[in-house]
């Protein structure tokens, strides 16, 4: 079930959120995930 989600899933987050982000604004928000990504 999950995997039959997951194409839709994907193409719904790209459309709601990263496609009305700017280069720098995905750049930005790169950052910040790779910052919260990292163990400590």
């Amino acid at each position: 079930m999950l995997r039959d989600a997951a194409p839709s899933h994907v193409a719904s987050v790209r459309r709601h959120f990263v496609d009305r982000l700017t280069p720098e604004e995905l750049t930005a928000l790169g950052r910040i995930a790779q910052k919260l990504s990292t163990d400590r």
